[in-house]
């Protein structure tokens, strides 16, 4: 059975600090590949900026029908809040896509401390080795935005009800992927020197069921 949903994060973890990170736009951010010609230099793969860099303050719905999550309750923020929303909101679609394609998602480069992008790409490592995906509709919630100083959180109500797992054997029920219940996460993150608007996320751990 793959490793699923599971990222448990140990101990303290190091902020990864976004050094030049510009807007990207209002579209979800895809996964970059560079095809060269035979006799051309190779052209180094651009780095990944995820949406929230393009507009500062306000609460973006970052539902994506295409990539199959949806971010339910959207609460009414501005300012330093509403930046931290939007980053969660990213990181949770990063997340999501990773889990959609067995590969971790370039952009946790950009705004992630490094023990998180870490994990992450560990847990796809081994998902992938067990061919573990997952497909549907991720819903999630995320609430309790706080901001003290240039220190954040949040929470994340992660709901797979909707969401099919297989794995090299074949599906596999939403108990076996361990996600019968919705998965209540707690997302700590940094403020980001780089820019206006920029937060790092510094941990994500589960702290129970929702």
């Amino acid at each position: 059975m793959g490793t699923g949903i599971a990222r448990v994060l140990v101990g303290v973890l190091v902020v990864g600090v976004l050094v030049g990170c510009t807007g990207g736009g209002e579209e979800p951010l895809g996964l970059s590949t560079v095809t060269a010609e035979p006799t051309a230099e190779a052209t180094p793969t651009p780095t990944p900026t995820p949406t929230p860099t393009s507009i500062v303050g306000v609460v973006l719905d970052l539902s994506d029908p295409e990539l199959g999550i949806v971010f339910d309750d959207i609460p009414a923020l501005s300012g330093d809040e509403a930046d931290v929303y939007n980053w969660v909101a990213t990181y949770s679609q990063e997340y999501w896509r990773t889990l959609k394609t067995g590969e971790s998602s370039p952009a946790f480069s950009v705004f992630t401390s490094a023990d998180v992008k870490a994990r992450m790409e560990q847990i796809a490592s081994n998902n992938a080795a067990d061919q573990f995906l997952a497909d549907g509709v991720f819903h999630v919630v995320i609430s309790d935005v706080s901001v003290d100083g240039d220190a954040a959180r949040g929470t994340t109500c992660e709901d797979y009800g909707q969401v099919t797992f297989e794995d090299v054997n074949g599906p596999e029920t939403l108990e076996e992927a361990g996600a019968a219940e919705p998965v209540l996460m707690e997302v700590t993150l940094a403020r980001n020197p780089a820019g206006e608007g920029l937060w790092t996320i510094q941990t994500d751990e589960k702290v129970g069921t929702c």
